[in-house]
């Protein structure tokens, strides 16, 4: 449900950002597979769809005989319009060798998938949530360079702290070289002591200082006693 109302959310931004209205158009909401048909026949003249290059019926699309992959000219100006989108350049031949699938280098837009937690989330989990999508990432499709995803580009919502100094940063030393929970244990204890030692090693500095103050204050009172037995003497004398 939500990803169908972000392609439709997606083709109306697209429409209005093109200066078409949807009373110009005609437009259906179909199955990939009852597009096709229709396409094939001629009863549809272009369809929109959001899905990865190494998807199935994207295939099919390109094997029939007269349909080609659409080159957006402006596709600089589409993202710089709304930053969620890409643009991505699909050399000659990438979809199928055999079909010569595009024909030419072409370039496309592609939407950002975001991934959205709650504001309390646990820092351990954004770690787990990222490296679990580098490893899913990482040989996931023919048009991204390696370690390009994930990324912050084409955020709209706010960077998580611990997730932008991961993506700048990645794991910690604790998370490359330590077992998962065994990481986030001692990384919590890092996190209580070296504040607690911040804020007491200069304490210890000052325990000589407060000893010697806390002598003279007893020296003091014992002198005065001494004088005081000392004045008493004298009256007696």
């Amino acid at each position: 449900m939500a990803t169908r109302a972000a392609v439709l959310s997606l083709k109306y931004s697209l429409l209005k950002i093109s200066g078409i209205s949807e009373s110009e158009i005609r437009a259906e909401r179909l199955k990939p597979d009852q597009a096709l048909a229709k396409l094939s026949s001629g009863d549809l003249d272009a369809v929109f769809i959001v899905a990865a290059i190494e998807t199935p019926i994207l295939k099919k699309f390109y094997e029939v005989p007269g349909i080609r992959l659409m080159s957006f000219d402006q596709a600089d100006a589409y993202t710089r319009n709304l930053p969620y989108l890409s643009k991505v350049n699909v050399p000659r031949g990438l979809l199928s060798i055999g079909h010569d699938v595009p024909r030419q280098d072409i370039q496309v837009i592609a939407p950002t998938a975001t991934l959205v937690t709650q504001d309390n989330v646990s820092p351990a989990m954004i770690s787990l949530l990222l490296s679990a999508s580098y490893d899913i990432l990482k040989s996931y499709s023919r048009l991204q360079n390696p370690g390009e995803f994930p990324s912050s580009m084409g955020i709209d919502f706010p960077l998580h702290t611990d997730a932008e100094i991961y993506l700048k940063d990645g794991p910690s030393f604790l998370h490359r070289h330590l077992p998962f929970w065994t990481a986030l244990w001692v990384g919590r204890f890092v996190k209580i002591v070296i504040p607690l030692l911040v804020i007491f090693i200069p304490l210890f500095a000052y325990i000589p200082s407060a000893k010697n103050f806390l002598l003279r204050l007893k020296l003091a009172q014992v002198y005065a006693e001494l004088r005081e037995i000392e004045k008493m003497r004298l009256i007696l004398i």
